[in-house]
């Protein structure tokens, strides 16, 4: 963190220590450290594994603290309901969020935000500009991000993407918004300069919902990858990713080394999330993060193409599953049980999408083996 230019008082805050303590570190890496104290016996221990099993029982519904509290105390608990909640806190589970994703049509709009790199005496800001239906993008470096600054890299990112969108989706920063709703819902007071600008450039504003970075989840995702500082550049995952398709996803393939390419995507994955780094300076456009959003979509385009291969048990065209051939080395087809038209469907979760089978039916032209020979 210290490497990162990140100040003591934020280091403090983001491991939850004094100031002092985060000093005493950085002075002498091999300090004595303090040991936890165990926990002290409380009045709610025994009663413990009978509210995790009632838990348990009501999943995916919740039981109210208050009402387990007086199950409690009719087995003989005299503690107070503030030790009950305080139990239950971790064990609340917030059910996720449904995955939507919103697409555009070609020249609607555009998202745009800044993105800390680095922070302390020497600051650096991000600008970054993602057309929603492309992901064709933009980034510029700053060490600002006023309204001149934020004008300035519009009127660029306008100029490389070849023209203005129909709406530019902003976060709620007060370089763009000075009062949200103020004149009712959705009707916002802008910053003035900002709504010049939108005139002047002929696109119309708009906002994400608070607190929901998902509302502008393309630009968000550029700023994930300017984020991580890692060592390995986009070019040299997409390299590596290419010779695992190459070898076992490739005109033959085999159960193992399917089965082995669905083991090493994922791997591969993870550490592009860890150790990506974005090269390039803020003295020009940097086009080596739009490179990282297209590998890192090549992942998952990856999985689904292995995860196709190893359920089709046979093989056909231009699919040949070594496994499946005649003696004379031909292809074999499984028309009894792959004589259909598949479809994976995104389910927010690259390694279990969701196969969609549509049965075909031949009326006038019959199924028939074709020899290559």
């Amino acid at each position: 963190m210290a490497r990162r230019g990140v100040g003591i008082r934020e280091m403090a805050r983001d491991l939850g220590c004094s100031r002092n303590t985060v000093r005493r570190y950085l002075k002498d890496p091999n300090a004595t450290r303090y040991r936890s104290r165990p926990p002290r016996p409380v009045k709610l221990d025994p009663f413990k594994p009978y509210l995790l099993e009632r838990v348990a029982a009501a999943t995916p519904d919740w039981i109210p603290a208050a009402v387990l509290y007086r199950e409690l105390q009719e087995r003989g608990y005299e503690g107070g309901l503030t030790q009950v909640k305080a139990f239950l806190v971790p064990h609340k589970r917030k059910a996720p969020e449904p995955v939507v994703r919103f697409e555009t049509e070609p020249g609607r709009q555009m998202q745009a935000d800044f993105t800390t790199i680095r922070r302390g005496r020497q600051r650096l800001l991000a600008f970054v500009a993602s057309l929603g239906y492309s992901r064709a993008s933009f980034v510029r470096f700053t060490d600002g991000e006023d309204f001149g600054t934020l004008r300035a890299c519009l009127w660029e990112a306008f100029a490389f993407l070849g023209g203005v969108p129909t709406e530019v989706l902003f976060d709620n920063a007060k370089t763009v918004v000075l009062e949200r709703d103020v004149y009712g819902p959705g009707r916002h007071r802008w910053h003035p300069g900002m709504l010049a600008f939108a005139e002047e450039m002929g696109f119309s504003p708009r906002l994400c919902r608070p607190y929901r970075a998902k509302t502008k989840g393309k630009v968000e995702r550029f700023n994930g990858y300017l984020a991580i500082g890692g060592t390995r550049s986009p070019d040299s995952f997409h390299q590596e990713l290419g010779k695992i398709m190459w070898d076992y996803c490739g005109m033959e393939r085999t159960k193992e080394g399917l089965e082995k390419a669905l083991a090493e995507i994922p791997a591969l994955h993870a550490e592009f999330r860890q150790d990506l780094r974005v090269t390039g300076s803020g003295e020009s456009t940097n086009q080596t993060l739009e490179k990282a959003g297209r590998v890192d979509d090549f992942f998952e385009l990856a999985q689904v193409m292995c995860l196709d291969a190893l359920t089709r048990e046979e093989s056909c065209g231009g699919h040949f599953r070594a496994e499946h051939q005649t003696g004379e080395g031909e292809a074999e087809r499984d028309d009894e049980h792959f004589s259909h038209v598949a479809a994976w469907e995104w389910s927010g979760d690259a390694s279990n999408p969701i196969r969609n089978v549509e049965e075909l039916t031949f009326e006038n032209v019959h199924l028939a083996v074709r020899s290559y020979k």
